[in-house]
């Protein structure tokens, strides 16, 4: 039998919380990841967990994505992206705590009596901060909106600047109902 540190024991346990309670909203687990996603109509939310083990504790930050079906289709294919990535590539997301403008958050798990206060503090912080983004930014024309007018707000929802441009354009020519 292969052996399994006490992080992993807790972030296995940590999962299994949030696989009842992200299921209970439509949100289903890769397996091969800490990535919940569900159909939203045109778009697909995300709910991505980073989980850092360090053998006896493991620490959880969250952040959110969506994926506009219709912008990323609209984006010519790169050479060097394979069509499975292509496919679940998002369009927007953010670090939870980044967003609310308290920088990076983390949750600690370091004792199995931490998992369920744990799972409920990212439930309330997916709640009032992720489930509103997630929704924002499921319209195209919000997504286009806010990287049309640049700064600080498109910078958190976009980091990779080299992409703004290929967003723009599609979103631009759905959004003017050329697409």
């Amino acid at each position: 039998m292969p052996h399994t540190t006490v992080a992993t024991q807790l972030a296995e346990a940590l999962l299994a919380q949030l696989d009842t309670e992200l299921g209970a909203m439509g949100f289903k687990r890769r397996r091969r990841d800490y990535t919940y996603r569900r159909e939203a109509g045109p778009a697909r939310h995300y709910i991505h967990f980073t989980i850092v083990k360090y053998g006896v504790a493991a620490q959880v930050s969250v952040d959110v994505a969506v994926r506009q079906h219709a912008i990323e289709e609209g984006i010519p294919p790169h050479p060097n992206v394979s069509p499975k990535i292509a496919r679940d590539r998002a369009t927007v997301g953010v670090e939870l705590g980044n967003w609310t403008g308290a920088g990076w958050r983390s949750w600690n798990l370091a004792v199995p009596e931490d998992v369920v206060p744990v799972m409920r503090a990212l439930m309330t912080e997916i709640g009032h901060v992720g489930l509103p983004f997630l929704e924002r930014f499921s319209s195209v024309a919000e997504v286009h909106r806010v990287l049309a007018k640049g700064g600080t707000e498109a910078q958190l929802i976009c980091p990779l600047r080299e992409r703004w441009p290929e967003i723009l354009e599609a979103s631009a020519s759905i959004v003017s109902g050329t697409a």
